[in-house]
């Protein structure tokens, strides 16, 4: 009896050992792997993308945007987003939200980092946000500068006709 117990523990230990990836290590993000590592690794990337110039940093949106899996939080995504912050490029929406939920699939220290990340790419695009708007008013009022102008020019224009028919009225009044 003991024996298929261990039997059936050994398979169960074996079939566990098969669902990491190659060479052992455990996905990226996850409890199983080693946050201790994950989090530095990234903070790092950082620092070296920090270092790119703007070429450098166009070849790795494209290659992290190319990286990217479907709703899964993997360094990849991580790495973009960070790229996005070191371009000035906030970027769509949601482009974190995998690694953002609060469940035992992401690592908490590695969430905790995606969620300093979005913040700093949510206020990029409120930034940029109020830029537009700032860059829209700025081209509304020189429209209305332009506007006011005109009608300036115009009442410059009536006042010289006024006086020059006053003139000449007082020059036919004298006379």
């Amino acid at each position: 009896m003991i024996r298929y117990y261990a039997i059936a523990l050994s398979l169960v230990l074996l079939g566990g050992c098969q669902a990491l990836p190659e060479g052992g290590r455990a996905p990226f993000g996850t409890a199983a792997s080693s946050p201790a590592a994950d989090v530095p690794r990234l903070m790092a990337y950082y620092r070296t993308a920090a270092a790119m110039d703007s070429p450098a940093l166009d070849r790795e949106l494209k290659r992290y945007r190319g990286m990217l899996s479907d709703g899964r939080c993997d360094e990849s995504r991580i790495r973009l987003a960070l790229v996005m912050l070191r371009k000035s490029t906030p970027g769509e929406t949601g482009l974190l939200a995998p690694c953002l939920v609060d469940d035992r699939a992401v690592d908490t220290e590695v969430r905790d980092f995606a969620f300093l990340v979005d913040a700093r790419l949510d206020a990029l695009r409120t930034a940029d946000r109020r830029y537009d708007a700032a860059l829209a008013e700025i081209q509304r009022l020189k429209t209305e500068n332009r506007k006011l102008s005109q009608q300036v020019e115009g009442l410059k224009s009536i006042e010289k006709s006024l006086q020059e028919r006053d003139r000449q009225r007082s020059g036919d009044s004298s006379s």
